[in-house]
This record gives structure tokens, sequence and C-alpha cells, in this order.
């Protein structure tokens, strides 16, 4: 792995999820940030993936254990899910969709979760 997905820092289960919509020749684009002029400043929410399939957008967010282990921070993806899933359907994006990382720890199990997703 070279931790990098398009350029930016990118996480293992996030470069391994890269890897395996790139091998079924998926569109997508990374870390693109909403509802504000940065993804550093206040309100912005942050979509690990955009995957663009079929002229069919759909949002995904990869959960590390770290930071979306505690009750506190599932509180927070769920409101930021609704906040950002309210206002995605005027993008035309379908529901977000939350990837556990421990769903992605090899490149096989990677693959498999893309395969079953698209």
């Amino acid at each position: 792995l070279t931790g990098f997905v398009m350029g930016m820092d990118a996480s293992d289960i996030e470069e391994r999820f890269a890897r395996a919509l790139a091998k079924k020749k998926i569109s997508f684009s990374f870390r693109e940030h909403f509802f504000a002029p940065t993804r550093t400043t206040a309100g912005a929410i942050e979509v690990d993936f955009l995957v663009n399939t079929g002229g069919t957008v759909y949002p995904v967010f990869i959960d590390g254990m770290f930071s979306h282990k505690t009750s506190a921070q599932k509180t927070n993806d769920k409101i930021k899910d609704a906040i950002f899933d309210n206002a995605g359907m005027s993008y035309g994006f379908n529901p977000s969709q939350r990837i556990p990382g421990d769903e992605l720890e090899t490149q096989d199990a990677a693959d498999e979760v893309v395969k079953e997703m698209f």
C-alpha cells in the first residue's frame, strides 16, 4: 500500500476500497467536502468516496475503528448522515452508506465488498 488515493493521504482501508473500485473500473472521487468552502471549515462534511456507477452517485463513508467506535462518535456519524442525506437529495445522490473498516482488512475482502455493493 502507498498511503495515498488520488494523490491525497489515505488510510489502508480507504486505499483498499479505492483499489477495489478501480479494479472494477468504477468511477469515483475521493474526499469531497460539502456545505463549507474547505473541508476543515465548521459545518463541512467530508465524504470519503463519491462512487458513480451507471449515472447513480453513492456517497460512501469508510469507518475506521479508531474514530468511529464510541457511542458519541457513532451518534455524531448518524447526525452527519442525516444532514448529508437530506441535502444530498438535491444533488441527486443515493443515501449515504457506511462501511466498517474491519470489512476492508484485506484486498480480497475489499474486492468482495465492492462486488456486493455495485
